[in-house]
């Protein structure tokens, strides 16, 4: 005959860890506190551990309590889910208290992107945590937990998607690099993020000077704009996008300032035009006009010799074309 107390109140029920492999090896342990009224804790209490559905397998149904006045038991399973385990002071005719284990592929793999490494204070990165298990497959439905330093703001991170990706947002309003983290489980990840000063002026320059360039698909301008702070700064690394209207093409839509604070593109049109060139950075636009006009050919004729009105001498004929500039022009096509 076991004899047990009766002088067991209440049970504080934790289970650890809380997420296990369904390989019906890996164990959780759940363990059971139990107290008197007094919230001392009892030893020699029988403790009934049980699950009403699934494939849990529990080491133990009924254990009593150490000096401590702890009842452990592992449990097992090798079906992915929640399992409910129970604990309950059936002899001593309490009402029983649950804790959940969730069986589940363990993470073998944890990744994280940033769809920006240099941005303006003020503006949004969205980062990306990349969760996979053991096989490389994705893992789905899993929370991926964030944290940053500095004066980073993070959004709401969503959990694993059907790719196994979780994102977050990023913004922060002073200029400084930051580092996020992500973590799960025993896996984490750093990815740094730098915001710098917001723009708050764009110098654009026009060449040629005059802003005129013939419409002739080959003549280009050449913009190069500076982009600096509120204080005269310029600002490297600070992402640039440009814009052309009507039929211009530019050499580049988007670009990043260089050491100097500055982004250079090219121009050319086949139709003649002015032409507004948008150039925005950091919330901050400015345009440039370069007009595009129909390009004015020079030809001038020269002869390498005398002209000999025998009908058999030849003379080679040299034509050059030139623009109004007196720049060569070259690759055309002339009818004689």
């Amino acid at each position: 005959i076991q004899y047990v107390s009766n002088a067991a109140n209440s049970i504080a029920l934790t289970a650890t860890p809380t997420s296990v492999a369904p390989d019906g090896v890996s164990t959780a342990t759940v363990s059971a506190l139990v107290r008197d009224a007094n919230g001392v804790a009892v030893a020699n209490a029988a403790v009934d551990f049980y699950t009403l559905t699934g494939t849990a397998v529990l080491s133990g149904s009924r254990v009593l309590t150490d000096a401590l006045g702890k009842a452990n038991v592992t449990v097992s399973n090798t079906t992915i889910g929640i399992t409910d385990v129970y604990a309950q002071l059936r002899l001593n005719g309490k009402t029983s208290i649950s804790t959940q284990i969730t069986f589940e592929q363990p993470v073998a793999t944890l990744s994280l992107v940033s769809d920006k490494a240099t941005l303006s204070a003020g503006v949004s990165a969205t980062l990306k945590a990349t969760v996979l298990d053991t096989a490389g497959s994705p893992l789905v439905g899993r929370k991926v937990s964030f944290s940053t330093t500095g004066s980073g703001v993070l959004g709401v991170p969503t959990v694993t998607d059907a790719s196994g990706v979780a994102t977050v947002t990023l913004t922060d309003a002073k200029a400084e690099s930051v580092n996020v983290v992500a973590k799960i489980d025993n896996f984490s990840k750093t990815q740094a993020v730098v915001f710098t000063a917001a723009s708050a002026a764009i110098t654009p320059t026009v060449l040629p000077v005059d802003t005129y360039v013939a419409a002739d698909g080959v003549s280009k301008a050449t913009v190069i704009a500076v982009v600096k702070d509120a204080g005269g700064t310029i600002i490297s690394g600070q992402a640039v996008t440009l814009s052309a209207s009507g039929s211009a093409q530019l050499s580049a839509g988007t670009a990043v300032t260089s050491t100097s604070g500055a982004v250079q593109v090219t121009l050319t049109d086949t139709v003649a035009e002015p032409v507004t060139l948008t150039i925005t950075a950091g919330g901050i636009t400015n345009t440039a006009t370069i007009n595009f006009v129909v390009p004015q050919v020079s030809l001038s004729i020269s002869a390498a010799g005398p002209l000999v009105a025998d009908g058999l001498t030849a003379t080679a004929l040299s034509i050059t074309a030139t623009d109004t500039a007196g720049a060569a022009l070259n690759n055309r096509a002339l009818s004689i």
